[in-house]
């Protein structure tokens, strides 16, 4: 069961056998990953609300 208090880093490191490099690697892969499937349109405000959900 996920804690809704707990950051989706803290999940990936908890899964066996995953070090603190390879989270690290996972969240920006997904991170660039969902960065570049969205319209040129949206990129902007994508990057607005992750800046902002990370101060």
């Amino acid at each position: 069961m996920v804690k809704l208090d707990e950051t989706s880093k803290r999940q990936l490191l908890k899964v066996r056998n995953l070090g603190k490099n390879t989270a690290e690697e996972i969240l920006m892969k997904l991170f660039y990953y969902q960065f570049n499937v969205l319209p040129d349109s949206q990129k902007r405000e994508y990057m607005l609300e992750v800046a902002a959900s990370n101060n």
